[in-house]
């Protein structure tokens, strides 16, 4: 049988002979064998090109006590020493609410990792409050990476917004912090 296009650029329809490299057969009764990696279950391995890396020690904390603040306040922290200082960490923090208590000064509200006294690239943009608003909202977030060193140190979620009279892990909504050390 001749190859056919039916259709768009896309639509063929025919049999490949097995003399110009096909398997004599149509898409329709091809074998499950001629097929490679049918389903993500069958995936066993990756190609050598693909690097892959591994979740080597992971960490959490997670804060459900108030903080009012205006900036720079520690929100959530823990220590984490990593197994190899070759390797990343993960770093992702969640503040599950925040409030702003008064109307009448212009603030936002933010968040952003640290590694000691030095600030990452996980940090969330400022969810800003007009001057005329006081209420509660929802999650901030953020994500980032960071390479490992040596020893141990403190990571922690700050705030980072500006204004006064704001909440983080308002009425007890977890502020978490999970790190993630990936061999690479």
């Amino acid at each position: 049988m001749a190859i056919t296009r039916i259709g768009g650029a896309n639509a063929i329809s025919g049999t490949i002979p097995t003399s110009v490299g096909g398997t004599g057969s149509t898409a329709a009764t091809l074998p499950a064998s001629l097929i490679n990696n049918t389903s993500i279950g069958n995936v066993t391995a990756l190609p050598a090109s693909i690097t892959t890396g591994k979740i080597v020690k992971a960490a959490y904390a997670v804060n459900t006590s108030e903080v009012t603040t205006s900036g720079g306040a520690v929100i959530t922290s823990l220590s984490f020493t990593p197994t190899n200082s070759s390797n990343k960490v993960l770093l992702f923090a969640n503040c599950g609410q925040i409030r702003k208590a008064t109307a009448g000064t212009g603030s936002a509200a933010a968040i952003k990792i640290f590694i000691d006294s030095d600030g990452t690239n996980a940090r969330s943009e400022n969810e800003g409050y007009p001057e005329s608003e006081s209420d509660t909202r929802g999650n901030i977030t953020c994500l980032g990476y960071h390479d490992c060193w040596s020893g141990g140190k403190t990571v922690s979620v700050k705030s980072s917004g500006f204004g006064s009279g704001i909440s983080y892990s308002y009425q007890s909504a977890p502020t978490t912090l999970i790190v993630l050390e990936v061999e690479v």
